[in-house]
């Protein structure tokens, strides 16, 4: 018997876009409908993998646990962060690292297939980055210092790239 089409406006599963909160909804206190930059709309297997990977991290603690947790000790040489999200302050700097902010517990080991989903096979370092750009609410970041090599330098401060 040959396969039936999806009904007429039904999209396929895989290709169907979802609204991905880059703030997870779960971490928002405010609950009020102000937040509308902060949703991002996504094939559906890149929001399970998305999940898969950071589970409900908040953007910076994503880079945080790409710098500390995935990356090898010494890819970056310098990492210092501040995110700003409903009047709290976020901060992170590889060179205080007890000083940053805890990051959430992840319940699954990393996955190869779920990462080159979301990222595809690109270094560490812009992953980071691709964190920052695309993967987090205008404004949410206000200063972002990246540098894993003379040749691999990002900075952002107060909504300008400084490549």
């Amino acid at each position: 018997m040959a396969k039936q089409s999806p009904k007429p406006g039904r999209r396929n599963w895989p290709q169907q876009t979802t609204r991905h909160h880059m703030v997870p909804r779960c971490r928002c206190r405010l609950r009020d409908g102000q937040h509308r930059g902060n949703v991002k709309k996504i094939p559906r297997q890149d929001h399970e993998a998305w999940h898969t990977l950071f589970g409900e991290m908040m953007p910076h603690e994503v880079v945080a646990y790409i710098v500390i947790t995935l990356a090898e000790r010494g890819y970056f040489n310098e990492v210092h962060l501040e995110a700003h999200w409903e009047g709290a302050t976020y901060k992170f700097d590889l060179d205080a690292p007890k000083q940053a902010e805890p990051i959430m517990a992840v319940r699954r080991r990393f996955n190869k297939v779920d990462w080159e989903r979301v990222f595809g096979t690109v270094t560490w370092f812009s992953a980071a980055t691709q964190v920052v750009r695309d993967w987090s609410p205008a404004g949410y970041f206000s200063f972002v210092n990246i540098v894993a090599t003379p040749e691999e330098r990002y900075a952002f401060f107060c909504g300008e790239e400084a490549v």
